[in-house]
């Protein structure tokens, strides 16, 4: 690493705390955090040095970057600290983390000579394109939701310090891991292995797409964005994400093969009833007190897809994601997670919720309690896998004891 000195902020987030296990013991790591790292399970390493502070606090801040500088300053500043949720509702922390806060991070680092500054964007700050189209490099952040409102605001905000140092724009897909951690990918999970009544059920034609990137690629791209910096143009837009889309179908059809070796039929939900339905559900969450994850927004994005051209981006960055981390091939390690170890299970996909800041059922995911009864058969008798492994190649057999027809 060419880099003696890094700031992160948003280090105890889902890519900051990946990035500083990737980078620890390579160079001297500033880790900014309004939240205790040991709380999130952050590395903890003498090249890192904590400062728990609000980004969107002026005061807390601006005596973090004065002791950096003291000590000799950074040659580069990841900037991954920024506020999202699901509720759709205008929270007041994409204005103070995701603009205010930028804002603040940018102007504070004017002092340090900086070599390149690198801003977490997303995928989601640009709009779905027309059938056929896909988002690359080019594309405009021209969302109208309000967190990509903020991105495109951050996003503005670079062009403003061009002539202090050079920045780079790292629009990710939707980030997972082999635990899931990914909010809508965990409750699609849960709802489909769960047994319930509405476990097969898909919005629209299950045609919804995201684009999607295991973590550890995410962390790879960014080490190699830091170490090619100086063959990046200023203000260049790297996409951080798989070619393409991957459907709720697909997933759908990934995570039954792995739980029971057999995809029973899918029902087909009809968008215009998929849309009543999710406003029902939420109107009677509000009188129970027990909302659920899906919102009436998300109705607007059923069947739309949201497709990713990042070859000009692998192109420049000499960076190759590995095809067996693609998400449609990581679904079974993650249904064997899910069996396995049930309560890490939980505790990792708890903690993204709690950061995502939204109400929700947390119970862990078990099976259903009474399973349809069969023949007893010869063989030694079943047992718990004690690895994720094993538990995927474990979990087909055991899952064939339930039933999944229409009751």
């Amino acid at each position: 690493m060419d880099f003696p000195a890094l700031i992160v902020t948003g280090a105890t987030g889902f890519l900051g705390r990946h990035l500083l296990a990737e980078l620890k013991g390579k160079c001297r790591i500033y880790a900014i955090s309004r939240r205790a790292g040991r709380r999130f399970r952050a590395p903890d390493h003498p090249d890192i040095q904590w400062f728990h502070v609000d980004i969107g606090d002026t005061e807390a801040l601006a005596p973090v970057f004065r002791r950096i500088e003291r000590e000799g300053g950074a040659r580069a500043v990841v900037h991954l600290a920024a506020y999202y949720d699901f509720t759709g509702i205008e929270h007041p922390d994409y204005h103070l983390t995701n603009v205010v806060g930028t804002r603040n991070v940018l102007e504070l680092c004017r002092r340090l000579s900086l070599q390149q500054f690198l801003f977490a964007s997303s995928m989601a700050a640009c709009r779905f394109p027309p059938p056929g189209g896909r988002v690359d490099e080019d594309s405009p952040p021209h969302g109208d939701h309000y967190y990509a409102l903020s991105k495109r605001r951050g996003e503005e905000m670079l062009a403003e310090y061009a002539g202090e140092f050079p920045s780079r724009i790292m629009r990710f897909g939707a980030l997972f891991s082999d635990w899931c951690e990914y909010p809508p990918l965990y409750f699609l999970l849960r709802r489909w292995l769960s047994g319930r009544w509405d476990a097969r059920f898909l919005g629209g034609r299950g045609e919804t797409a995201l684009p999607y990137l295991h973590v550890r690629e995410a962390v790879s791209l960014v080490v190699k964005a830091l170490e090619r910096g100086g063959t990046l143009s200023p203000g260049e837009v790297l996409n951080a994400s798989m070619d393409g889309a991957v459907s709720h179908l697909e997933l759908y059809e990934a995570a039954m093969r792995a739980a029971c070796g057999m995809v029973p039929s899918p029902f087909i939900v009809p968008k215009p009833l998929c849309r009543a339905g999710i406003a029902a559900r939420e109107a009677l969450g509000l009188l129970t007190g027990d909302r659920p994850f899906e919102r009436w927004w998300m109705g607007d994005y059923i069947d739309r897809k949201l497709p990713v051209d990042a070859s000009r981006t692998r192109s420049r960055l000499g960076w190759v994601p590995r095809q067996h981390l693609g998400v449609l091939r990581r679904v079974p390690a993650m249904v064997g997670n899910c069996l396995a170890e049930p309560a890490e299970w939980a505790r990792r996909n708890r903690a993204i919720l709690q950061k995502s800041l939204f109400p929700t059922d947390l119970r862990v995911l078990h099976l259903p309690p009474a399973p349809v009864r069969r023949p007893a058969r010869e063989g030694p008798p079943c047992r718990r896998p004690d690895r994720p492994a094993e538990a995927a190649a474990a979990w087909p057999r055991r899952f064939r004891r339930f039933d999944f027809r229409w009751k």
